[in-house]
């Protein structure tokens, strides 16, 4: 009996063994496990602070870090055009992005890599009672606010809150520039796209925003805020914006990872037209992925654990996200600022569990729910769910896609002048785009060989170009509405 009883102890022992390296086999697996990082909230202004976190990071084994880059107007790196966050005066003013770049990318010692997304905050640009810094795209353009509907100039004026306004071509150029300038100077890993949407609440009426609209339906009314044309016509403004800078720096550096913050308030609807995230932000984010414009989602699925109801929200959301993700890659926003550290753990599993290629907190250095110090949370993922380091998930950059691009500008005699919403369609497919308020478009991962793309100048003709699509690259296709064609 007592040879059978340690024969069954060793058994015992040997499947306990096997079940614990199968689970650390699975946890090995590649995610992404990332942290957004907001430096002037966390005191984090130094290049010792900057090291301090990403050694802080490197030792939870988080691969990927996403350091405010772009905030109410104000650049965390070297701008040439947008003012610098100087909070202590330093001269010359600390370029955040670079420090981290240089402490994430040291890999002396055998240090492993980390990833850094510059995050970009886009049309929010000031929210303080105080006056802009000289320079300011808000002091340099007032033109560009957003306006509520039905509310008039002077109290538009007087609000502390500044938006920029999606519906003016002028605020869209700006970001895209402000995303070329950061993915030109630095060696960044992607770029991670934050308020890629509308002011919630009935805005967009920018006078500006209203002429595009009304020239491009023939209407001479105000659309209310509910009226579907304009929403729709909203909708396009983002998609828009956010296709232009998925193509511009793709073209700049191929291998970048373009991530989107996008919203899932309330529970998951399907159709997803009837979510709030495409009825009251303009926020089309499913149809980005199905188009291929962005790499990786990043929902803010800020739940807490400990209510049944939202616990119950954030697994369906999960499970939502990853299918109207397509084939991109979908990491999970937690808000361990909501949990306990073991609520925290737990949706990290849970993500798992329904497909998501990762997880990133929001955000790092702020302590959970129980006030605990947020170290012990670091530690806790370390010792339970990051348990080794792992590289960011394989995702294959545009020269390795096996696709081709075209992007370019319609324009008539003058190229400084583009043409707003002229419909531009791949023959013998369904790819539609329309212009922009700048004239420009662009069509991606289109199969390599003779493609003809058919512009359609009015009611009753059509522009054909044949261009021809080559794998990896992207074509410049300049269109002038001046010249004869088909």
């Amino acid at each position: 009996m007592k040879k059978i009883i340690s024969m069954g102890c060793m058994g015992m022992l040997f499947f306990i063994w096997i079940s614990g390296f199968a689970e650390e086999t699975v946890m090995a697996k590649n995610e992404y496990r990332m942290a957004w990082v907001l430096t002037y909230n966390e005191n984090i202004d130094s290049v010792e602070s900057i090291g301090k976190v990403v050694k802080e990071a490197r030792e939870a084994n988080l691969n990927a870090l996403l350091p405010i880059a772009h905030r109410r107007g104000r650049a965390y790196y070297a701008s040439s055009f947008v003012p610098v966050f100087n909070p202590v005066d330093a001269k010359p003013p600390l370029d955040t992005l670079s420090e981290f770049i240089k402490a994430a990318h040291n890999t002396s010692e055998g240090k492993s890599r980390i990833e850094i997304h510059p995050w970009i905050v886009l049309f929010p640009v000031w929210l303080e009672q105080t006056s802009p810094p000289p320079g300011h795209v808000i002091l340099r353009h007032p033109e560009w606010s957003t306006k509520k509907f039905g509310e008039d100039e002077s109290a538009s004026k007087k609000k502390a809150q500044k938006w920029l306004d999606p519906g003016v071509p002028g605020v869209c150029e700006y970001i895209v520039d402000v995303c070329k300038e950061i993915v030109s100077n630095y060696d960044v890993d992607g770029l991670n796209l934050d308020y890629i949407r509308y002011y919630e609440g009935g805005h967009g009426y920018n006078p500006i925003a209203i002429k595009r609209f009304q020239k491009r339906t023939g209407r001479s009314d105000t659309p209310r805020p509910e009226d579907k044309q304009w929403q729709q016509w909203q909708r396009e403004q983002i998609t828009n914006l956010v296709r232009r800078i998925y193509v511009e720096t793709k073209k700049i550096k191929p291998h970048i990872k373009i991530s989107v913050c996008t919203i899932i308030w309330g529970s998951p609807d399907k159709p997803y037209e009837q979510s709030a995230f495409y009825t009251r932000v303009m926020q089309d984010w499913p149809s980005w992925f199905k188009e291929g414009i962005a790499d990786i989602n990043l929902p803010m699925n800020y739940r807490k654990e400990d209510d049944e109801q939202r616990k119950a929200d954030f697994r369906t959301w999960t499970g939502v996200c990853r299918e109207w993700c397509g084939d991109g890659l979908f990491v999970n926003g937690l808000g361990n600022y909501l949990n306990s550290i073991a609520g925290s753990i737990e949706q990290v599993k849970a993500g798992r569990e329904n497909g998501a290629h990762g997880s990133c907190l929001f955000r790092f250095g702020v302590n959970n729910n129980q006030e605990k110090p947020y170290d012990q949370l670091l530690l806790a993922l370390k010792n339970q769910v990051y348990k080794s380091s792992v590289s960011p998930p394989e995702y294959p950059s545009l020269d390795k896609k096996g696709t081709g691009f075209i992007r370019g500008f319609v324009f008539k005699g003058d190229f400084s002048q583009g043409i707003d919403g002229i419909q531009l369609k791949i023959k013998g497919t369904d790819k539609t785009v329309y212009t922009d308020g700048s004239g420009y478009f662009a069509f991606v991962n289109l199969k390599p060989g003779e493609t003809v793309v058919e512009i359609k100048i009015d009611k009753d003709k059509t522009k054909s170009i044949n261009v021809p699509v080559v794998s990896g690259q992207i074509l410049s296709l300049d269109i002038d509405l001046s010249e004869p064609g088909k």
